[in-house]
């Protein structure tokens, strides 16, 4: 074999290996529950920080966060939040994976509209905290904000191209498992 069937080979190897082990730890045990409960709680305090400076009014949101912009951000993180919960509740991976797919989809298209938009003045971004704590966000530029908006949309579509492929992927594997009673 040459050198790019040795690596196509090895590639392949990998994925097949990645798609084994998701199809093995597709049921959640109670031991692995650690990391979905862990974002819950991390999405839900960012969204409720969120949900402060809108119900605050800090300033932090201009003029230009009108209701498309308040559609996609909060309903972004309130559909991120739910789809957790559902994969707690259900405790199984795949079959909340086309939720998990759709969430991030949202997630670009929120940010790709907010970074558009740009509706935000981040010299407000530490307003919504206790002042102890405004440091921890307080450095936070407008320029820095569109970065990581810019990032987070990037970010999504590979993430949702890779959550689109890996689903169907186990989803095939699953069908062909045996079930037991």
């Amino acid at each position: 074999m040459d050198e790019p069937e040795v690596a196509a080979k090895k590639e392949g190897a990998w994925f097949r290996e990645m798609i084994d082990r998701e199809t093995k730890n597709d049921k959640i045990v109670r031991g692995a529950l650690f990391g979905p409960i862990a974002a819950l709680v991390a999405i839900s305090a960012i969204l409720a920080f969120f949900v402060a400076h809108e119900l605050r009014d800090t300033g932090f949101y201009t003029d230009e966060f009108g209701a498309l912009e308040k559609f996609l951000l909060f309903g972004a993180g309130g559909f991120a939040v739910s789809r957790i919960a559902l994969r707690i509740v259900v405790r199984r991976k795949n079959v909340i994976r086309p939720l998990d797919f759709a969430s991030m989809m949202m997630f670009v298209v929120a940010h790709a509209v907010l970074l558009a938009v740009f509706p935000f003045d981040f010299a407000y971004v530490g307003d919504a905290l206790p002042g102890y704590l405004s440091w921890t966000v307080g450095w936070i530029s407008d320029d820095l904000g569109a970065v990581l908006l810019a990032l987070g949309a990037v970010g999504g579509t590979i993430g949702a191209a890779f959550i689109g492929v890996i689903y169907v992927h186990v989803k095939k594997r699953l069908e062909e498992k045996p079930t037991t009673p």
